[in-house]
C-alpha cells in the first residue's frame, strides 16, 4: 500500500512537472511526513498571479496517518503531524462553469463562514479567536482572518484595497479587477449574513441553528 496521499478538488489538475516532483518525493518515508503544494489558479480564462492568490499553498501530499482537517464546517485545511516541506511547482485550479454558479456557490460558502465564526466566537466566550501568526501557509492565514474578523472595521474595503493594490491585483488587468471586486462582495456577504445571525429569529440562524446549538 502507498503511504502517501495525494488530496485534490474536483477543480484541480496535476501538472506533468508536480507529477514528476512528486513520485521524487515519495520515494522515501524519512524527512517531511507532508507537503504543501501551492495552487494555479485560473478565473474566467485568466491566471490570477497577483491579489495574493499565486502561490497558494495548502497541505496536499501526506503520509497516511500524519494528516487531520482542521475541526471547520467549511474552507478547512488539513493539518500534518511532523515537519512539512514544500513542493516547487503547482496544481492547476481552473473552476470555470460560469458566473452563476459561482454566486450560488459563494453565496452557500459565505453563509457557513458566517456560522463559523459565530461558532469561534460561542466557543471562546468573546475572547480572542486563535491562530499563529508566525506559521507559514494556511495556519498563519488562518491567524490573520480571524484577526481581521474580529478587530478590523470596514474590512471588506480593506480586503479589496489589499488584493488590487497591495498585492498588485491591478496588474491582471479586468480579470484582476472584477476578481477582486467579487472577493470583496464575498467578505461584505460574511459580515452582512454574521449581523444577521446575531438574532435567533433571523431566518439565516434558524436555517443554521442546529450548527449553533
Amino acid at each position: 500500500m502507498n503511504p502517501w496521499v495525494l488530496l485534490l478538488d474536483a477543480d484541480e489538475r496535476v501538472t506533468d512537472l508536480l507529477a514528476e516532483e512528486i513520485k521524487e518525493a515519495v520515494k522515501t518515508l524519512d524527512g517531511p511526513v507532508g507537503y504543501h503544494i501551492a495552487r494555479k489558479t485560473v478565473f474566467c480564462g485568466t491566471w490570477m498571479r497577483h491579489s495574493g492568490v499565486y502561490p497558494d499553498y495548502n497541505l496536499r501530499l501526506i503520509q497516511a496517518g500524519h494528516g487531520r482537517y482542521e475541526d471547520r464546517i467549511v474552507h478547512e485545511h488539513m493539518i500534518v503531524d511532523g515537519p512539512a516541506g514544500y513542493l516547487r511547482d503547482h496544481l492547476l485550479h481552473d473552476d470555470d462553469k460560469g458566473i452563476e454558479r459561482f454566486f450560488d456557490r459563494h453565496n452557500h460558502y459565505t453563509s457557513l463562514e458566517a456560522v463559523e465564526i459565530m461558532r469561534e466566537s460561542l466557543k471562546s466566550g468573546g475572547e480572542k479567536l486563535g491562530g499563529n501568526f508566525f506559521e507559514r501557509g494556511p495556519q498563519r492565514r488562518r491567524a490573520l482572518k480571524n484577526f481581521a474578523q474580529r478587530y478590523l472595521p470596514f474590512r471588506p474595503m480593506f480586503l479589496f484595497i489589499y488584493m488590487y493594490v497591495l498585492k498588485a491585483g491591478f496588474l491582471d488587468g479586468r480579470m484582476g479587477l472584477r476578481y477582486c471586486l467579487l472577493k470583496m462582495f464575498f467578505e461584505y456577504q460574511i459580515v452582512l449574513k454574521v449581523k444577521e445571525m446575531r438574532d435567533p429569529n433571523s431566518p439565516l440562524y434558524q436555517k443554521h441553528k442546529d450548527l449553533l446549538e
